[in-house]
Order: structure tokens, then sequence, then C-alpha cells
């Protein structure tokens, strides 16, 4: 736990369309206990400077000196400036537009703040391919507007007065759209961006003008044109702009005359733009409309060098700016460029935990927003800042689920006693802090003056240290189970590989298990009377097995003993548990254990003699699907569970096993339950994310054992597939579920928790599900089963997800897909990611 006396200052955000805004960045060298930080907006050259400095030759010198390279003449290439009109083609012409699946999308927005930034979606129009418009509307904005910059839009305060809602009108749109519409627009990033719309989901592709006819060269950076330069210049039109139908319209003109341009054709016709006059942009002739901004002011270069400036001195960890209340898409894409090139340091952003005058859940919003434009970057993480707001158990519970490493602690909500010689937080933060304790490293910046600085900033750091130690303490397993918090593994496979004694080590550590199987054993063997006349197992000439049958008696009357079949027997504990449960209920019991490890077995045998076991335990060395028994079993005994119930192949193998049960013998466990719930967190899909190759060559179609720590659980749990023992399936294993979650608060879904109930005898149940959770069982850990593309879900909304199980003859595993509020694909098809081998 570290603590930082003075706070730094976070500039303004760049969040306007990417590459016209930026401001300072403040950095600190690193996270430890100081009373300073080193800030570098100081350092950055000034922007006028920046401004004034020359990049390259005349842009006609360019221009002449690219088309002389191609050996062309850009004199050849004049456009007859005509508009075009798609219902003058050809019949057939026509006929393939119609039936394509192109559309134009323009979007218009009102200012909701003063910068350039500050904007909010106002009026949206669609285009088809025939420059039809098939969807016009007005839009409400959430957030209070300031101007509705009636000058460039056309939008007036009546305009939307009555307007609907832009969650309304996204239910129109998607119902317009088909799911492999093609999207054309100058900009249409933007569009998109405003409209929430996901590629694969709501649309298949889409056709950016403003790149189509972007002009680049070795020689120069790239150079774009505005929609009004290139109708003007192609097309000999200007018109009304800024009006979403005429610029949807237009766009989609421009496609069309020009889509089936060779590459030559189309350098040229860039060049030929980049050689006309041009058209003055409406903020060249109106800088400001009613003080909002409209001119897109200040390079964002000021923003990327003080970036290139951190890089240049080593520093271990940036805070940037904090996030602005309208988009943040522009600094989104800068911070996104420079990590993913070289900055390889945290990069924090203060977020405040929940914000007064605003919902609940706002102020994650905007994290979680800006964080999913980064494909929820680990390198970026929030530095959380208590608020004196109270926060709602659902605001606190979403943020458990992001990756908090850091919080930021202010002064002023700190309470301090008479004398000034204790501190005190509220008691939300107290217990929320106590929580961040079992993560593996949480750092405290306070911030804001204090009276006495050196005096109180001690008191709080001792107040923040007995505040830790206060919370309950670990036992060592306990301990040792929290070093793996959000740690990805992969499942074992226990029916390919022999385990190791460290690994049955860990698993016998675990007491609460053994305690339930001892406690359903006892149950089971004060209850069980045989109702075979014998229990020797009799065997046809070709030497298969004959089932057990109450009405034939075979051989001489059975024996009084309970012969109890342990399969899979590790290194005992569950021999152990048996032999106690019948001293306890005065059963005599015989036990044959089963082993396919030999390395186990050695153990076994040393246990055997040194424990004295006698004639009451058989050891056997073989697969339990091959056992040939010398008696049939009255109890079968195994503890083949995995996380998700069934993912250990428990009734692949134990449906080989029925056929040693005596006719009225008992299974334990006698069944197994598998649930799903929705689930938040970035940490763990990221760590799934980077997986390495070597053991799965699809990291995100591959399941996980996680002790889930850092995540929020969206949804109750609901129940998956159920086997019962003996089998009620006949042999066949193959399964299919659709699962419907309702989600309990907003979210981001990552993937799905996997959890087990298994009823061990009528009365006993061991569960690592979330509301029956056996207490202190530990030898399980949830399942994890991430999603390619995670997705927004509201308070409320249905989630459906298809889940199957799929076999071979050597193989099982898992495939899921999400179909309801996204359609995601099909993961693990065929097993590709994951498989488990029989």
């Amino acid at each position: 736990m570290n603590a930082q006396a003075k706070p730094f200052v976070c500039s303004q955000t760049p969040n306007v369309p990417y590459g016209q805004y930026c401001y300072p960045v403040m950095m600190v060298p690193c996270m430890v206990r100081s009373n300073s930080t080193l800030t570098l907006h100081n350092l950055t050259p000034g922007v006028e400077g920046v401004a004034n400095q020359m990049y390259g030759p005349p842009l006609s010198y360019y221009a002449n000196k690219t088309a002389e390279l191609i050996q062309m003449d850009p004199n050849r290439y004049s456009y007859n400036a005509h508009d075009f009109d798609p219902h003058m083609l050809p019949k057939e012409q026509q006929e393939e537009l119609r039936n394509s699946k192109l559309y134009s999308i323009d979007v218009e927005c009102v200012a909701t703040g003063y910068r350039h930034c500050d904007r909010d979606v106002a009026r949206i129009a669609i285009v088809n391919a025939m420059c039809e418009v098939v969807y016009r509307t007005f839009v409400k904005p959430e957030l209070e507007v300031v101007s509705y910059l009636t000058p460039l839009t056309g939008i007036t305060e009546e305009d939307i007065k009555n307007a609907p809602s832009l969650k309304a009108v996204m239910k129109e749109i998607r119902a317009i759209l088909p799911k492999d519409a093609i999207l054309v627009g100058q900009g249409i990033g933007h569009d998109i961006f405003w409209l929430h719309l996901q590629a694969g989901v709501d649309y298949a592709s889409e056709i950016d003008l403003l790149k189509v006819f972007r002009f680049s060269s070795s020689m120069h950076s790239s150079i774009s044109f505005s929609l009004r330069h290139e109708a003007v210049s192609l097309m000999g039109v200007d018109t009304n702009w800024h009006n979403p139908e005429t610029d949807a319209i237009y766009s989609m003109k421009l496609y069309l005359l020009f889509r089936k341009s060779s590459k030559t054709d189309l350098q040229m016709i860039r060049i030929f733009l980049l050689q006309q006059p041009r058209v003055p942009s409406f903020h060249q002739q109106m800088a400001k409309i009613e003080g909002v901004d409209m001119k897109k002011s200040g390079p964002c270069k000021m923003f990327k060098e003080e970036l290139e400036w951190a890089y240049y001195l080593g520093v271990p960890s940036v805070f940037g700016p904090e996030l602005s209340k309208g988009s943040n898409s522009n600094y989104a894409g800068i911070v996104s460029s420079f990590i993913s090139r070289k900055f390889n340091s945290p990069y924090w952003i203060p977020v405040d935990i929940q914000c007064e005058g605003e919902s609940d859940t706002a102020a994650w919003k905007r994290w979680s927003e800006f964080h999913y434009q980064l494909d929820f970057c680990p390198g970026v993480q929030p530095c959380l800042r208590f608020t004196s707001a109270t926060p709602s158990p659902e605001v606190i519970s979403l943020w458990k689920g992001e990756p908090v490493d850091m919080i930021l602690i202010p002064t002023s909500l700190f309470t301090w006693e008479e004398d000034g010689a204790i501190a005190h937080l509220p008691s939300h933060y107290e217990s929320l802090l106590t929580w961040f304790k079992y993560n593996k490293m949480v750092r405290i910046i306070i911030e804001g003056a204090l009276d006495s600085e050196a005096q109180q900033l001690t008191i709080i750091h001792n107040y923040l240290l007995k505040l830790f130690d206060s919370a309950p303490s670990l036992d060592a397993l306990h301990q040792q189970i929290c070093g793996f918090n959000d740690v990805v593994q992969i499942p074992l496979q226990p029916l390919m590989d022999n385990l190791s004694s460290a690994t049955y080590e860990v698993f016998e550590k675990d007491h609460v298990k053994y305690q339930l199987y001892e406690k359903a054993l006892e149950e089971v063997l004060a209850t069980y009377r045989r109702v075979a006349i014998s229990n020797r197992a009799h065997y046809a000439p070709d030497g298969t097995l004959l089932p057990s049958l109450r009405h034939l008696c075979f051989g001489s009357p059975s024996e009084d003993r309970v012969v109890v079949t342990l399969v899979g027997a590790g290194r005992g504990p569950l021999i152990l548990c048996t032999l106690a449960a019948a001293q306890r209920t005065k059963r005599s019991v015989v036990v044959y254990a089963i082993e396919k490890n030999p390395n186990a077995i050695v153990t076994l045998q040393s246990l055997h003699a040194s424990l004295q076991w006698g004639d009451r335990v058989h050891i056997v060395e073989t697969d339990m699907r091959v056992y040939r028994p010398v008696f049939y079993s009255d109890v079968i005994l195994s503890e083949l569970l995995g996380s998700f119930g069934d993912n250990e192949l428990s009734p692949e193998c134990l449906i080989g096993t029925e056929r040693y049960l005596i006719e009225g013998g008992v299974f334990l466990p006698r069944d197994c339950t598998s649930y799903l719930a929705c689930c938040m967190s970035s940490r763990i899909w990221n760590n799934a994310k980077k997986v390495d190759a070597l053991f799965t060559p699809a990291p995100l179609e591959s399941t996980y054992v996680v002790q889930i720590h850092n995540a929020a659980v969206l949804t109750e749990i609901e129940p998956v597939f159920t086997f019962t023992h003996p089998d009620q399936k006949h042999g066949d294993f193959r399964c299919f579920k659709e699962v419907s979650f309702k989600a309990v608060s907003d979210g981001v879904v990552h993937g799905f928790a996997g959890y087990f109930e298994s009823n061990l005898s009528e009365h006993v149940l061991m569960s690592i599900a979330p509301r029956s959770h056996s207490m202190d069982l530990v030898s399980w850990f949830p399942l994890f089963i991430p999603i390619s593309t995670p997705f927004y879900v509201t308070k409320g909304e249905t989630i459906r997800v298809h889940l199957w199980r799929r076999k071979d003859e050597k193989r099982v595993w898992y495939e899921w897909a999400v179909v309801a509020p996204i359609r995601t694909r099909i993961h693990n098809v065929d097993g590709k990611g994951q498989w488990i081998g029989m």
C-alpha cells in the first residue's frame, strides 16, 4: 500500500473525432509514497511553434510529382462534372442495386457543451443503394443542449422537442438494416460509433469514402477531403450540406460512380481532387455559433508528444486526463495507438466511483465504454476515486468487475476526531477497501490538502494499515488459494494424463470435501440393505460380465460385508473416509480401490502396508472401464466431478461401472448438475486471451479453471446439464441446452462462470454454486467460458445462450454461442480450441 500526498491535476480530455484535439497529460515516475509528481505538460513545445513549422513542398508540386512517378499525366484525367441518378440506369442495373445490401447512414449532432467535441445525436438518415431515403428521424439528445447549431445543421428546438430517444430509434434502425448490410459514408466510423452499431452483429462491413479518396504517398503525410469538396469537384454539385439526407445520398452516389474504378484510376482521381480549389469549410466561415467552438482547433500532436516524452523518459506509469461526459473516442484512439506500438507501462485514468447529479452507473459506463474501445487493453486501468456520493450495491459490484489496482481517496472524505489524532472513512468505503485486501496489489493515493501534511498523512497511513489488518485473516490453505485469484488454468485431463503427487496433495488438503463424502457414506451404509441373494460376479462364456439379477442365485449366499468399489482411488483419501464411515455405522465393508496411475499405486500399496488394512482393502491397478470384479458392488464411489460437473467425463466413466453394480446398489455421488451465470471481468478475459498457443490454438474458444475474484456476476445462475447415476440417458451424453438469463444490473458480458451441484446422497449436497456453496470447499474453482466478442447488457435485459456437449469416439467438447441480445459465432466448433480426451 502506497500513499501520495499531493494530487495530480488532470487536464481536459481529447474526446473529439480522431486527429483534431489534444491536451496535456500528467505523469508520475512511479507509484510510491511521495510528496511530488513529475509533470510534463510544461516541457511540451508550444502549439504555435508546432503549427508554424513547414512540412514538405507545396501541394501542387506534390501532385504533379506523384503523377510523374507513376508515369501518367494528371491533365489527362478531367471529370465532366455531373450529378448522378441511379434511376436513370438500365433496369438490370437498377434491379442489381435494389437487391444489394448497400446502405448509407449519416448523423447530425447538436452541441451539448462549448467545445468542438461536445456533441450528441439529433438527426439521422438512412439511404439505400438507389439513393432513396428509407429512414429519417430527429432524436432527442440525452444531455442538455446548449446550441442547436442551426446555421450548420438546420436543426431547431422545435424539431427535437418531441423526438424519440436514441434507444427507441436504434430499435427501428436495427429492424431496417439487414445483418449483412454494407454501410457507406464519409467518415462512416463516426456515425457507427454514435449509433452504437457492432460489426458482425448489426452489419457486415463498412466503406469509408474518407479512406477511399484519401491521398497518400511516402513523400508526404496523407491528405483527406471533405464530402463537399468531393461532390463539387467530381459531380459539380454544391447543395445544402450537413443535412443528413443530403450527405447520405451523395455519399452513396459518389460510391456508385467510382466503385468499379481501378487502383490507377482511383489514384488519379485523388490527384485530381488535390488540384481542385478547396471549398471553404463551415468553420472557416463561422468559427463560433452561440459561443460553441466550430473550429477543429488544437492539434492532437501535443497529446501525442507528451506520450512520446513519457516513453523517452522511461517513466514506469502514466496518469492520463479524466474522461469527458461526452464522447471519448478520440482519446481512446490516441491511447490505443500509442500503447499498441511501444508503451508497456500502466496508463492510469482517474474515474469517480459515482458522481452526484448523475445516474448511479454513469461514471462506470463512461469508463466501460472507453475501455471497450480499447478492446479492454490490460495496460489501461482505472484509478478509482472515492466520492462523497454513497455508491449503491450495484455500483460496487460493477467496480469489483473492473481491473482496479489503484484507489484515489480525497482528504475531504476523512472524518477527524476533535483532537485530530484519528481519521475515519465512511463505513461503505471501509468495507470496500477490505475487499481489495485480497487483490494481489492495491495502491492508494491521497488527494487534497491537509492542515498538517506530514503528521496527518502518517495518521491516515496507520489508519489504512489497521483497516487492512482488521479484515478476516486467511488460513494457510486459503492464502495459497488467494494467490490463484483470476489466474486462468487449463483444466486437467485425468483420463489422458496421470496426475502428479503434488496435484493429489493440493486436493487432499480440502478437508471439507472428504467430510461431505464421509457423511454421505455414513448415510448410505446406515440404510443400505442388499436385495440380491448373491453378490458374486458371474461372466458369460465369452468373458462378458453378466448383469446382477435379484431372482437368480449364483453360488453361496452373499457375505454380510458391503462391497464398496472406489473408482479413481488416487492416493487413498476416500479409502480412509469409507473405513471411518463403516466404523461409525458398525458396518463391515470391503473396499476395492481401482486406480490406473501406476505411480499412485505405489503410494496406495505403501499406505496399505503401513495402516495394516489387510483384506478390508484390495488395490487394483486397472482402468475402471475394463475392471473385471470378483463381486458385484453394493456401492460405487467416485470423485470424478469437475468444475462444471461433467467436464472430467464422469458420465462416460461411470456408465462403464454400472455393469458391476448389484441390483439395488448405490452410486455415490447420485447426480450432478452444471450451472452458468453471465460474468463481467476484463482481467480474466485478458488473461484467457493471452494464453500461449502451446496450450490452445484458440485461447478465447477454450474453457479455463479460475478462482474468480476480480469479477461481477451479472445474472442469477441457471441450470444447464444434469446427469444421474445410474444413467438414465442410455449412454448418449451429447446434450444441447438454451439457457436464458435476466441481467440483474448493467454490465459487460466477457463470458460465463460455470459451477456444479452434486447430491452425494439423499441428504448430502456438495456444491460450488454461489447460492448453495459448501462452506470452505476449495477443491474446485469455477469454470470460465469466454466469448470472443464481449457485449453490453442493461438491467432487466434477457440474455440467451446456446450450449452443446458434443462427443466422438475419443473426445468430448463443449460448444457455445450467444443468440441474444447479440449473436456471436459458435465457439470451439469441433473442439478446435479444446477437448477432453477419453
